[in-house]
């Protein structure tokens, strides 16, 4: 197999325009973009670093700003229901940085000066100047654009708060500000769709605030909307396995097995059926193959190193306020029993606890759908997703 039958692998690449344009290598989930942006106006996913969130952002900033032009030979084509274009307001909290109000206030209304920009809204530059203050700038925004309708894309939506869990201080400050951003956002009257992503759920930062945006993230018809499926696998990465088993000297269903047990078994089911490979680890073990080099591919960990997962695993341990000797040792049996509430609920500061945080970052996973042995009540039974993961963790927490 030549190396021109090969196409690009988009290795931290989640610009759209850009992997369309360079003709990159990418799985076709766009049917299900209608149905997404038809049924629900404002939508939360959560799901670890590394999946695919932000360029399913990008993806849906285009089909808003310009239709399906850009999406000739995908699924979506000819099938997106917008008759129209909007505006898309589309930033990350990654840009949004501080731990003091007044520092944090500041660089999100930088974000979202900038993001209203490059909607084609200039006008806010003169309001940001006018405005005395956070709350009023939010106030002359929603009042000068009130006759358009509006698509707001906002991906990272927790980092602000995950980075200082191991500070209460720097945590509350951040906690007002998003408080008082989502409280803003929520009230909206000409929100045409609102998709926010990230990876925690806090409860009083006001995201989840009555029924206004509706979390999806543990619905089994959604659960495979981002990362790859074992048939998407080896039906869409067919030409890559094919040349990967040959560099290797190994036959394919022996190269798939590996596969299996380095990057398989993320799942965000509540059935528990559907498990999901890390689309990034993938395409990082198949780079070698795409470069016709003599490097061999590698079994590597992946998304822990290159999610940052070490590092923010760290800084979480280091914050954590209770001896966790009974979840370490259920973690090294690989029996870890979560209800269904503490897997997808939202949490205070002083209500973190590592199996929770681990669940959603995804340093565990489903295994199973089971009942709480101690209360009856519906429950997960949890494990290390595959060996990316747990080889790392070892490492990261004899660190502590």
């Amino acid at each position: 197999m030549s190396k021109q039958s090969l196409q690009n692998l988009p290795i931290g690449v989640s610009n759209w325009p850009t992997i369309r344009r360079q003709n990159m290598f990418l799985i076709d989930k766009t049917d299900r973009l209608n149905v997404l942006v038809t049924e629900q106006i404002k939508i939360f996913i959560s799901r670890p670093r590394r999946m695919g969130k932000s360029l399913l952002h990008s993806m849906l900033a285009d089909l808003f700003a310009h239709g399906d032009r850009n999406f000739e030979g995908f699924a979506i084509y000819g099938h997106w229901p917008e008759q129209r274009t909007y505006p898309v307001i589309k930033f990350s909290f990654m840009d949004v940085e501080g731990k003091d109000v007044a520092t944090y206030e500041n660089q999100l209304r930088i974000s979202l000066k900038m993001a209203y920009v490059a909607a084609g809204f200039t006008q806010i530059i003169d309001l940001e100047k006018e405005a005395r203050s956070f709350d009023e700038f939010l106030k002359m925004v929603a009042v000068s654009f009130q006759d358009h309708d509006l698509v707001f894309l906002i991906d990272e939506w927790d980092q602000g708060l995950s980075a200082n869990l191991n500070n209460e201080e720097a945590y509350n400050a951040v906690l007002g500000v998003l408080s008082k951003f989502n409280k803003w956002l929520r009230g909206l009257p000409n929100v045409r769709f609102l998709l926010v992503t990230g990876i925690m759920r806090y409860k009083e930062a006001s995201l989840f605030t009555g029924q206004d945006t509706q979390d999806i993230s543990m619905e089994p018809r959604w659960a495979s909307l981002l990362g790859v499926t074992q048939e998407e696998l080896e039906t869409c990465y067919a030409p890559y396995i094919t040349k990967a088993a040959q560099r290797l000297d190994v036959s394919e269903a022996k190269l798939l097995e590996q596969l299996k047990a380095y990057y398989d078994g993320f799942c965000f089911d509540s059935e528990a059926k559907v498990h999901l490979y890390c689309p990034y680890a993938l395409n990082k073990f198949f780079v070698p193959i795409v470069n016709d080099s003599q490097q061999l591919p590698q079994f590597e960990s992946y998304w822990m190193k290159a999610a940052s997962a070490s590092d923010a695993l760290k800084n979480y341990l280091r914050s954590i306020r209770f001896d966790f000797g009974a979840e370490y040792q259920q973690l090294q049996d690989n029996n870890v029993i979560l209800s269904k509430n503490d897997f997808t609920g939202s949490v205070g500061w002083s209500q973190v606890k590592l199996l929770p945080v681990m669940a959603q970052s995804g340093y565990l996973t489903i295994k199973e759908s089971t009942t709480d042995p101690l209360t009856g009540d519906a429950a997960f039974r949890l494990g290390y997703p595959n060996l990316d993961v747990s080889k790392e963790f070892i490492k990261v927490m004899n660190y502590r």
